[in-house]
């Protein structure tokens, strides 16, 4: 490894030192603790260093103060992570490391790390800050590590897979968030196995009441991609809507998974998460075959769960409870079908005249399910072949009901409904 101390005679071209040095080091290169200037991208090109190291060898911060990414690191991989498909070259190049340094933006068009073709590339224990989007896959890349990592009040996007051919990423034990157009944002591209576990990603949306459409994460297939195969697992992810209704966000999203009509994002699995403070908790449209089980949800404002034009989404076990608020909260599946919502627990959801609403769907199912407090349970609006069974309403409000809407068509059977105590 190469040590390297720099003086303060030449501001804003220690990215050019530090490639020298780089390629002086075969690759290899602790940066000793202090503050470097950027006034341009440290380009590590892996067909010169191959094999790649960069780590801090203390507290490192590099202050970016030029437009574009303080570091890009860009391979050859062209395959897939078939080990007979890739190149001997590739190999050559494998789990480029950048480790333990700080990034902090002094440019309104800067940004942090850039990702190209690369094959097991780790970013760890690193700290992005105040530049544009902090972490960024481009092109192709795969087997992909983000760990351990502060990515922290970005005008842009937190992580973002921008147009990326990427199979296999983990984004894990993070904490990502006040990053104002989104979190970990996917847009587009051909993405597969992304695991995203044991984070925190909080705030990821504008901090005023500026409209938004993006969220803490948010996988954007609307204009194209293919995104499938995908868990978010594990994670507390909110805003603070309820908190500071000045900054609401409104249309912000704590999970919000869009397709097309030639394209449904599918194969996820959103499981075991505490999710509170936003417009809307869960947003799925155009998505099929997804499974939401054992999720927390909280001071919502207004809509937990909202499920439109999509299949086969099961809803399990999941508990929903404003907490702190009052007059809001509710589970919308809305021009669906062969959808199921089984054993959810709803306290207090009064966003809407029921807990929960059918409306236009096909083929669905609610039993299981515990109601209380809401004006009405659940609510069956323009559906047929649905039903709702061995449900237990309780705490209604005066003249209200466990089920309500048009029933014909559909089966309600075994819904125990208790009023509200006078």
């Amino acid at each position: 490894f190469v040590q390297v101390c720099f003086a303060d005679d030449a501001p804003a071209t220690d990215h050019v030192k530090l490639a020298r040095l780089l390629e002086e080091g075969n690759g290899s290169l602790v940066i000793p603790a202090g503050t470097y200037e950027f006034g341009g991208t440290l380009e590590i090109d892996l067909t010169s260093h191959l094999v790649t190291s960069m780590q801090a060898g203390g507290p490192v911060t590099i202050l970016m103060k030029a437009p574009g990414h303080a570091k890009r690191v860009t391979g050859t991989l062209n395959s897939s992570a078939d080990p007979q498909g890739i190149s001997d070259d590739t190999w050559l190049e494998r789990m480029p490391l950048i480790d333990g340094i700080g990034i902090l933006g002094a440019h309104e068009e800067a940004d942090g790390i850039e990702l190209v073709q690369t094959m097991q590339a780790v970013v760890s224990r690193v700290h992005i800050r105040k530049v544009r989007n902090a972490i960024t896959l481009s092109q192709r890349n795969r087997n992909v590590i983000i760990s351990n990592v502060h990515v922290y009040h970005n005008s842009g996007i937190g992580l973002l897979l921008n147009e990326v051919n990427l199979h296999q990423i983990n984004v894990a034990n993070s904490h990502i968030s006040y990053n104002r157009e989104g979190g970990i944002v996917v847009r587009g591209g051909n993405v597969r196995n992304l695991h995203v576990t044991g984070c925190d990603i909080e705030a990821n949306m504008p901090n005023d009441t500026t409209p938004t459409e993006s969220g803490n994460v948010f996988i954007d297939c609307r204009e194209s991609g293919s995104v499938a195969e995908v868990a978010i697992t594990g994670n507390t992810i909110q805003h603070y809507a309820h908190y500071a209704p000045e900054k609401q966000a409104p249309g912000g999203a704590n999970i919000r998974i869009v397709g097309r009509e030639d394209f449904q994002p599918n194969m996820i699995t959103i499981t075991g998460n505490v999710m509170s403070d936003t417009h809307t908790h869960l947003h799925l449209k155009k998505v099929v075959d997804t499974t939401v089980l054992g999720n927390t949800f909280f001071t919502t404002e207004p809509t937990d769960i909202l499920v439109e034009e999509c299949e086969r989404i099961a809803l399990a076990n999941n508990v929903l409870n404003p907490r702190e608020s009052s007059g809001t909260g509710q589970v919308v599946i809305r021009n669906s079908s062969n959808c199921t919502l089984l054993g959810l627990i709803c306290h207090n959801l009064q966003a809407s005249d029921a807990a929960i609403t059918l409306q236009n769907c096909q083929a669905s199912r609610v039993s299981q399910c515990i109601v209380s407090g809401s004006p009405n349970g659940v609510k069956l609006d323009t559906c047929s072949n649905c039903s709702v069974t061995d449900c237990t309403v309780t705490g209604l409000t005066k003249g209200g009901n466990a089920v309500i809407g048009d029933v014909t068509g559909n089966e309600v059977d075994d819904v125990t409904a208790v009023p509200a105590a006078q």
